[in-house]
């Protein structure tokens, strides 16, 4: 992670602590425990969308593609006064995230609408947006829904340096808590 640009050693007065947990596959996933961080952390009531909602928006479509954001929450960068914050130890030493970490209690209300923002001129017309899944609807012909598809991620790379499936870069963006 530290080579990838997403950690780096830190030298903050905050520190969380690490648990490791294993996942179905039984491979191991990092989690940091910040509840204590949550429980100081300004609320950000930013609503996700209701899935009936999104489910009746395409109730008609004929075809549909998904997308699934490649390490979605990594590719948003923290902002610089919030760095120090995602203080986590571990046996070697103390690190820090430079992009929004899972565990957050508001991240993915900050990640929806980063991709309602990026996304909005798509959102309700041919696109649905559930965190970092993208769904592209049409029910017109299938070279309607490659126009989409295209159309998408045009947006997405252009607006953005998110990269979708294999084709991630760990090169964030900026986006802070205004």
């Amino acid at each position: 992670m530290e080579k990838e640009g997403i950690i780096r050693k830190s030298v903050s007065p905050w520190a969380s602590l690490v648990v490791i947990v294993e996942k179905k596959d039984r491979s191991q996933r990092l989690c940091v425990d910040y509840r204590k961080l949550n429980a100081v952390t300004k609320p950000d009531a930013y609503p996700l969308p209701r899935i009936d909602d999104m489910l009746n928006s395409f109730r008609s479509a004929k075809w549909f593609t998904t997308l699934d954001l490649a390490s979605g929450y990594w590719q948003v960068a923290m902002h610089p006064e919030d760095v120090e914050k995602t203080a986590f130890i571990t046996p070697f030493g103390l690190y820090e995230f430079l992009v929004m970490p899972f565990g957050l209690s508001y991240a993915p209300g900050t990640f929806q609408r980063l991709m309602n923002h990026v996304l909005q001129e798509f959102l309700g017309r041919f696109v649905a947006v559930y965190l970092d899944d993208v769904i592209i609807y049409s029910n017109g012909s299938l070279g309607l829904r490659s126009v989409r598809f295209g159309s998408v991620i045009d947006k997405t790379e252009t607006e953005t340096d998110f990269r979708f499936g294999n084709r991630h870069l760990p090169k964030p963006i900026g986006f802070g808590n205004q």
